[in-house]
């Protein structure tokens, strides 16, 4: 038999759903009852934060993908910039950034217990700290995510897809899985998500445009 536990991933997931519901719905009978549920999910994600900043998780490769949940979930349901758990989750990626502005974890971390670097940057593994990094909305993330954005940006096939050198879906730390649409929709979602934070800041419609066509250089042939 099988005993199901409580996943950063499905717990993150919820939360972002449950707040976006409240904002719609804030006058529902039921406000309550989910403001209670929001609590304690953002209360269990602040647990299941390990000391270096980094979230375990269940369904893909491995702390890098934990912490994109862990992160992006904690922002939503109302935690700074400036917390404690934002800026430990951000600065757990900036060490793990490769020269390249890249990151790429190995499988074996998930049986490790320890973040294990693969080698070699990973384009959806980068694509999950680009979205962690852009939504953490600190200072000190903004060098790391335009570096993701740029190897991104080189990475894109000229059929607009990227490689997916290794399999990094995962299934309770017992096998590998190839979620063949994660190297086309996470790095566009990614990139979108960068290059909408950054001209979201741009003051004037001009410097919107001209910031939005620098953010990310061409690929290099």
């Amino acid at each position: 038999c099988m005993t199901e536990g409580s996943y950063v991933e499905c717990t993150a997931s919820c939360l972002m759903a449950l707040v976006d519901w409240r904002a719609r719905f804030g006058d529902h009978a039921l406000v309550a009852r989910v403001s209670e549920a929001i609590d304690r999910a953002r209360a269990f994600l602040v647990a299941a934060q390990r000391p270096d900043g980094s979230f375990d998780a269940a369904w893909g490769i491995h702390y890098v993908y934990g912490t994109m949940f862990g992160l992006r979930a904690l922002r939503k349901a109302g935690a700074l910039p400036t917390d404690a758990c934002v800026r430990r989750a951000v600065r757990f990626l900036i060490r793990h950034q490769r020269p390249d502005g890249g990151f790429g974890e190995h499988e074996s971390s998930a049986l490790e217990n320890r973040y294990v670097d693969l080698g070699e940057s990973h384009p959806v593994q980068t694509a999950w700290a680009l979205l962690a990094l852009t939504e953490s909305g600190a200072t000190d993330a903004r060098d790391a995510a335009r570096r993701a954005a740029a190897y991104l940006a080189r990475a894109v096939r000229d059929d607009g897809t990227w490689e997916s050198p290794r399999m990094v879906g995962c299934f309770f730390r017992t096998a590998l899985v190839d979620y063949t649409l994660y190297r086309t929709y996470f790095p566009v979602w990614a990139l979108g998500s960068y290059l909408g934070a950054q001209v979201a800041v741009a003051p004037t419609k001009q410097s919107r445009t001209k910031r939005r066509r620098a953010l990310v250089p061409e690929p290099v042939a």
